[in-house]
């Protein structure tokens, strides 16, 4: 397409000729409004008017004019000889008319649109470039309200952001990626798309991975930031860039998005290095030719189901260890040894237990010497000396006010230097948990000391994974230190325990069961407090009344919440109803009809069947009402067809019963003529005469006698028949031999 020149006025009319577009182009010359002539056939502009010239040294460049002038060409079908709107451009409404096979007039109406004014620089909005008739048309829509089609969003707005602010007043021009005014079409639709995403994306344009990225995208740059329209590899190093275009070979290749789940991320939160996890997807960006030209890269944080779904192993993999130690050295070293598998949580520990407890015969003593420690196992940590220190002795001191758990922060200056520990690929430790395992009596067997992951921060949740494991250490230490008669019944007690726990789980479960069944259920269900206020209500029951959740509990704040939903006539039946399953004892059920709309219901209302019972404690009071209802609507209107088809059955029977009365009737009479004249004629016959032509008149007679004596017959069974369906006859039975 080519673009008109910088000068005003008139432009080169080589390619019209025609006096009448001569015309038109001297009255748009002097015109104010903005005007220029689109070639449909080629997309070139032969005529732009000196008003256009000036709106667009003010807000745009001549190559995103061409651009969006180009759109134009696809709605240009539908452009008749009266204007039509089509869309915003530099903050104004355009309209176009058809002016010759090939031509269009497009002008400015020097209308605002309805945006919040954006910089000049940065203002494109092509963007909603429209592609349908309708969209330009405001007879296909509500012209008393504005239309989504017509409403602006500013590129990169809103202008109050920060991060929005610095985007756009990144020097972009000192890029390869060049400034803003220059990118391409859909560089500037997906990066507009990905700046106002709250989730992380990163977007790669062109064969260099141009880098493009959110706000949300800078805790994963780190100190890489601000690196925006830089090439991957600079940022990133070769190797990543290789890796990247492999990825986005194999996605073009096979069409398919790209994805990688639970990558790990070390990212800068509150000042410290966190490890987090994400899934990953690289979806490629397909130019108009089909080609490759970029992809977006998207990150979706699961950090915690990772955490949770890893201390859920390491406990399992923790309670198979333990249940197979017969002592306590075994139980100190399987479950040091289920710890180092692969937490999260935990990058080094080691158990120190009391020298007198080697055999496992003697009770332990409570001591604060150090000589009477041993190192029994360790992980994670090489130079770990085989007593403790005096500073994790002095830890156990304030151990009770922790309840059985002592932990040591270097944020708090309670974590001594010589504990302070340094784990290679993680750094060194920020909290070190001590745990003094006890048995029974409360005496101190040994002590666990848990060095928890500098890179994971220390919140509640690893709080309490670290108390289940002290929790669940003690109480094996426990088990195996009793005596045979103790630990028999520690057994049968912990079995009963086990027991009430699943009783209690599959309680819970059933619950839950139940609740997902009356939710999901296909007929509505309710529970009801005596005074008629919904404890329970499942979508189904709402969707009967035709009401909202939000509406319903507003009804029921005042009054009786299913009033506004039945029928004034059925007010009295279901009050009524209310009243029984109250002072009743058996469950009351009754149909009645529903203003919701339906037209599966033989008078366009919605027939409902309703069974409600009240639930009553041991003293017989009232404690709630429970029951559900059954759309009968279709049963109705089953009932309906039915009877009217019975009711068209039974006329059609009468109806044919009449005819046949009638026929017969009117069939019977000429047959009487007809007996009469045969016999008549027999009667003529009867003195002798030509025998030659007697003979032939008495067959005659006699054929005819026995016809309608065969028709007649049939007649009168046909009557009789008909009678005896109508009941006009009544058949009596008698003996024969």
């Amino acid at each position: 397409m080519t673009a008109p020149s910088h000068s005003h006025g008139l432009r080169s009319l080589s390619n019209l000729g025609t006096s009448q577009i001569d015309t038109l182009i001297d009255f748009i010359t002097h015109d104010d409004r903005p005007t220029f002539l689109l070639d449909i056939k080629t997309r070139n502009i032969p005529f732009c008017n000196s008003a256009l010239d000036s709106l667009l040294q003010a807000t745009a460049s001549r190559r995103e004019f061409q651009s969006w002038a180009e759109s134009l060409a696809t709605v240009a079908k539908h452009v008749t000889a009266q204007p039509i709107d089509l869309g915003t451009y530099a903050q104004q409404k355009w309209m176009g008319k058809s002016m010759a096979s090939s031509l269009m007039t497009v002008f400015c109406r020097w209308t605002p649109a309805p945006t919040t004014q954006a910089e000049n620089t940065t203002t494109l909005d092509h963007h909603q470039e429209q592609d349908t008739p309708s969209s330009h048309s405001s007879k296909n829509g509500n012209t008393g309200a504005e239309k989504l089609s017509d409403m602006y969003m500013g590129w990169l707005e809103p202008k109050d952001d920060p991060w929005m602010s610095f985007v756009r007043n990144y020097p972009f021009d000192q890029t390869p990626l060049g400034p803003i005014s220059s990118w391409h079409t859909q560089l500037r639709r997906s990066v507009q798309r990905m700046m106002v995403c709250p989730e992380t994306r990163i977007l790669y344009w062109g064969d260099q991975h141009l880098m493009i990225y959110n706000e949300a995208a800078v805790p994963i740059l780190g100190k890489k930031h601000p690196c925006l329209g830089m090439p991957l590899v600079d940022t990133w190093g070769q190797v990543m860039y290789d890796q990247i275009t492999e990825t986005i070979k194999a996605v073009v290749s096979s069409g398919k998005a790209y994805q990688a789940k639970n990558i790990m991320f070390v990212l800068e939160r509150d000042g410290s290095p966190e490890q987090t996890w994400h899934h990953f997807y690289q979806l490629p960006i397909i130019g108009p030719d089909s080609r490759y030209i970029g992809c977006v890269c998207e990150f979706a944080e699961n950090t915690t189901a990772v955490v949770q779904e890893n201390r859920a192993a390491i406990l399992d993999s923790w309670i198979k260890a333990a249940a197979v130690a017969t002592s306590l050295k075994q139980l100190w070293s399987a479950s040091l040894n289920s710890l180092s598998k692969t937490s999260i949580d935990i990058v080094a520990g080691c158990i120190f237990s009391l020298s007198n407890t080697a055999d496992d015969s003697r009770p332990a003593k409570s001591s604060m010497d150090p000589q009477d420690y041993f190192l029994e196992a360790s992980f994670g940590v090489s130079d770990i000396q085989s007593r403790p220190s005096s500073s994790l002795l002095d830890a156990l001191k304030i151990v009770p006010i922790f309840d059985k758990l002592a932990v040591l922060r270097r944020a708090d200056d309670s974590l001594p230097d010589d504990l302070c520990w340094t784990i290679p690929d993680q750094g060194t430790i920020n909290t070190l948990c001590v745990m003094p395992i006890t048995d029974l009596n409360d005496r101190r067997l040994a002590v666990a000391v848990i060095a928890m992951n500098p890179n994971r921060p220390f919140d509640e949740g690893s709080k309490s994974f670290i108390t289940g494991i002290a929790d669940l250490l003690r109480k094996t230490a426990i088990f195996i230190t009793l005596p045979e008669e103790q630990r028999k019944n520690e057994e049968i007690t912990s079995a009963l325990s086990d027991k009430l726990q699943v009783a209690l789980l599959k309680a819970e479960k059933q619950e839950e069961s139940y609740a997902r069944m009356a939710r999901q259920a296909p007929i509505g269900m309710y529970m009801l407090r005596p005074d008629g206020y919904p404890v329970f209500v499942n979508d189904a029951y709402l969707e009967l009344h035709g009401t909202s959740r939000a509406q319903f509990y507003k009804n029921a704040d005042e009054g009786l919440a299913w009033n506004p939903s039945v029928y004034e006539e059925d007010l009295e039946l279901v009050n009524d109803m209310w009243r029984r399953t109250i002072e009743g004892k058996k469950p009351v059920q009754a149909e009645l009809r529903f203003r919701t709309p339906t037209t599966s219901s033989p008078d366009k209302v919605r027939w409902v069947e309703s069974m409600s019972y009240a639930e009553r404690d041991a003293a017989g009071n009232v404690t709630s009402v429970q029951g559900w209802l059954l759309d009968v609507s279709p049963r109705k209107l089953t009932e309906r067809l039915i009877s009217e088809k019975l009711q068209d059955a039974l006329e059609t029977k009468r109806a044919t019963e009449t005819f046949l009365d009638m026929l017969s009737h009117e069939m019977r009479n000429p047959l009487s003529g007809i007996l009469q004249l045969a016999d008549g004629i027999l009667g003529m016959v009867d003195p002798p005469t030509d025998q030659d032509t007697v003979d032939p008149l008495v067959d005659a007679a006699e054929t005819i006698t026995l016809c309608a004596r065969h028709m007649k017959q049939i007649i009168d069974e046909v009557l009789t028949f008909s009678k005896l369906d109508s009941n006009l006859l009544v058949l009596s039975l008698e003996k024969a031999q």
